[in-house]
């Protein structure tokens, strides 16, 4: 039987890859309200409203998902320094 620290390197691997793959999910979102917000202004509704319908579904949770491992990730950087610092 596999050792369970062996799990950890293999986890962190493939949640690095979500993340990585969650941020580029977002920045292409933000991409595609920037392009609709210009098609709109043109008089072209069907990319908004096409963002606007997957907006809750999709976009929040991404979002929420790149705000939650940037806040985790800053709460464990900064206990691992109060830790360095006490030793």
């Amino acid at each position: 039987m596999e050792h369970p620290m062996g799990l950890w390197p293999t986890l962190k691997v493939w949640m690095d890859r979500l993340l990585m793959a969650n941020v580029f999910l977002v920045m292409a979102s933000a991409l595609w309200f920037v392009v609709a917000v210009g098609l709109h202004s043109q008089g072209l509704e069907q990319p908004l409203h096409h963002f606007h319908q997957l907006w809750e579904p999709l976009f929040m949770p991404a979002l929420g998902l790149l705000m939650a491992a940037i806040l985790f990730n800053s709460g464990l950087q900064w206990l691992l320094n109060l830790r360095k610092k006490e030793k």
